[in-house]
């Protein structure tokens, strides 16, 4: 009875498959873009890494409460990483993370009222835990 639904999903996606097929224009489009070199941004993506996983570590280890000073040294590189990943996709002609749309101002304060208005929560309840 379980294999009856995956045999269905399987027969409408070999019928659609066989069925439908792109318009000329997007074939001409693809068959354009794979004859182009591929540019990657690798040092943008490489930043951005470190950035997160100093992120998750920093959090992991309690941010300021470490007595080792090893959670403050990843929130010095995570500042300088930061930094970097900005300065480096800002003059990169293909980001991984397009910072450009945020020099217009309403998105700009679109961002931060949202990030406030889901920081502020998330910082009530982590000191709320903390706390107890």
């Amino acid at each position: 009875m379980d294999s009856e639904p995956r045999s269905i999903g399987l027969l409408a996606f070999a019928g659609c498959h066989a069925l439908l097929r792109d318009p000329d224009y997007l074939t001409a489009e693809r068959n354009e873009l794979r004859s182009r070199p591929f540019h990657f941004d690798s040092i943008g993506l490489s930043l951005l890494i470190i950035v997160l996983v100093m992120l998750s570590k920093g959090q992991e280890w309690d941010w300021l409460g470490d007595p080792f000073w090893c959670v403050q040294t990843l929130a010095a590189l995570f500042t300088v990483g930061l930094g970097a990943l900005i300065f480096w996709e800002l003059r990169s002609p293909k980001p991984v993370v397009n910072f450009r749309p945020l020099a217009e101002r309403n998105f700009a304060c679109c961002c931060i009222i949202m990030f406030c208005a889901y920081a502020v929560p998330a910082a009530e309840k982590a000191t709320r835990i903390g706390g107890e």
